[in-house]
């Protein structure tokens, strides 16, 4: 069996690793970031579908979509800091913090990331 490689978080940069869980009888497994805490949704285990690579496909395409490495340009709207990060959750809600300030801008999914984003480096 091939081995399932994780990319990097795409908020933190953390180590990325499979969490194990079970819903009443269903096994399930899902991408968690060991730093933050982002992670992918719990996807259930069967005899015909492989959950673990299900997981790990949902979790290395958001790193490639929601890559936030261009946010070390960014500064935060409210009070000008460039100390903006990322902040775990499910893979589909995440929230950008300021921590000079404290600014937090909840998201709800992938066109909103890129909104936002483009909303805050027109204040730059």
């Amino acid at each position: 069996m091939k081995e399932i490689k994780l990319k990097k978080c795409p908020c933190c940069g953390g180590e990325t690793k499979f969490e194990y869980g079970q819903d009443f009888i269903t096994k399930q497994v899902r991408a968690k970031c060991s730093k933050c805490g982002l992670a992918t949704e719990w996807v259930d285990e069967s005899v015909d579908y492989c959950a673990k690579e299900e997981a790990a496909k949902v979790w290395n395409l958001r790193a490639q979509q929601i890559n936030l490495k261009h946010q070390i340009d960014l500064k935060c709207p409210i009070c000008g800091g460039k100390d903006i990060y990322c902040e775990g959750g499910i893979m589909t809600k995440s929230r950008i913090v300021c921590t000079e300030c404290g600014t937090e801008i909840l998201i709800g999914d992938k066109k909103q990331v890129e909104k936002i984003i483009t909303e805050i480096k027109k204040l730059i």
